[in-house]
């Protein structure tokens, strides 16, 4: 779109500048272009095969009942709504190392205390920390990206709740042949989620739309919306 030398000039300033990076569709397109790292991690999962740590912690991956059990608990790591302090890492981490939730040895009330230390046990700063984990719940869902919101089952409300994935489970079991309690507890989310979107691309009308976006498409996605948030900066009064 031609714009005036005005109009250039004001959309080069510092307010219009801060609409775009804080803008929350932009940012969810930002982290849908390909990043092979995610999506070799993605592949690792699924084939079971990888050094699974964190600095110097051994971790397993992240599985549908470990994600639901650190949404039971409130975790801002997968339930949002506030910044994630360092007991929480810490009882993420805990979550995260354990070989099976079925043999977890203590109490609701006492993993906190048996969590601590978990940061320091990686040898990594906790902001560096917070990030490997954070790239842990990515790769997990990266596979849902392929779909629609709609498909997807998400309400805009991210992340999905604890009775979601397990739904993801129950559909990968069902899928695979695996018994439930294998998808929930054993086999990494990552792969429950590539199931479950095999189980949507058999039954939709349209299954050449359930893939990744390409990077043309998304650069011209994040251009169409910026253009819409420059005209609605710009008619301001």
């Amino acid at each position: 779109m031609n714009r005036s030398l005005e109009e250039l000039q004001q959309l080069a300033g510092p307010e219009f500048n801060r609409i775009l990076a804080e803008d929350s569709v932009l940012a969810e397109l930002e982290k849908q272009k390909y990043n092979k790292t995610l999506h070799s991690r993605v592949l690792m999962d699924c084939l079971g095969l990888g050094d699974y740590r964190i600095g110097n912690l051994p971790v397993r991956p992240l599985t549908a009942a470990k994600w639901a059990f650190l949404w039971m608990l409130g975790s801002p790591l997968v339930c949002g709504g506030g910044q994630a302090g360092g007991t929480d890492l810490d009882v993420a981490l805990f979550i995260l190392s354990c070989q099976d939730l079925r043999k977890l040895n203590c109490s609701l009330a006492e993993i906190p205390g048996a969590a601590a230390g978990m940061t320091r046990a990686t040898g990594l700063p906790e902001t560096e920390c917070l990030l490997e984990v954070y790239a842990e719940i990515r790769s997990a869902f990266l596979p849902l990206e392929m779909l629609t919101r709609e498909n997807a089952g998400d309400d805009g409300d991210h992340p999905f709740d604890g009775m979601w994935v397990t739904h993801i489970a129950g559909t990968a079991a069902r899928e695979s042949g695996m018994p439930f309690m294998v998808c929930l507890h054993e086999y990494p989310l990552a792969g429950c989620c590539c199931l479950f979107v095999n189980s949507v691309r058999r039954k939709t009308m349209k299954p050449e739309e359930i893939r990744y976006r390409t990077p043309e498409e998304i650069r011209i996605r994040m251009d169409e919306r910026i253009e819409e948030l420059a005209d609605a900066f710009l008619k301001k009064p």
